[in-house]
């Protein structure tokens, strides 16, 4: 591939250029001799030898940050974050709000939110059958690990927010 060429627009002809010697000649239809391998080495992109590619791809992954494990579906786990970020608080500290059912720390959406987000059965499973490190699993991954930690969750959440609805109404 070629570099991209961004050129301005010459209005007279340069003394020695390609174009010069062009309008020398007159109205001639001959096209002028061009080495297009020249033009190709002298604008082409780098083109990495296939050595050099795994020299750069071992330094540049020892650089960049490691490969995140996503189980859950990609749309899923993106909404998931999202709510997480809404929420912005630690996942221990959701946790043990959700234990106690405080209701000075959650409100009632980000209760129904949560109810939203409990692991399905299968994706359980999914987390039960994962043998590898879980530091490097994604951020739904990981709430969903917190959420599995707490006995009957969803139940658990689903009497916090009658409890705040209750609260509210009285």
């Amino acid at each position: 591939s070629l570099k991209p060429l961004h050129w301005v627009k010459v209005t007279r002809a340069m003394q020695g250029s390609l174009w010069a010697d062009a309008q020398n000649q007159g109205n001639q239809a001959r096209a002028p001799d061009i080495d297009m391998s020249e033009l190709e080495t002298l604008f082409s992109t780098a083109v990495a030898t296939n050595a050099s590619e795994k020299g750069a791809t071992k330094r540049g992954s020892a650089i960049s940050k490691p490969e995140i494990v996503h189980l859950v579906d990609m749309r899923r786990a993106n909404n998931c974050e999202i709510m997480l970020t809404k929420i912005k608080m630690p996942l221990p500290d959701m946790i043990s709000a959700i234990l106690a059912l405080d209701t000075s720390v959650l409100d009632n959406d980000q209760v129904e939110n949560l109810i939203k987000f409990c692991p399905t059965n299968e994706e359980i499973e999914m987390l039960k059958n994962y043998n590898g490190n879980k530091e490097m699993l994604g951020k739904c991954e990981q709430f969903f690990l917190e959420l599995m930690k707490v006995p009957r969750v969803e139940s658990k959440l689903r009497v916090f927010a009658f409890r705040i609805a209750f609260s509210t109404q009285g």
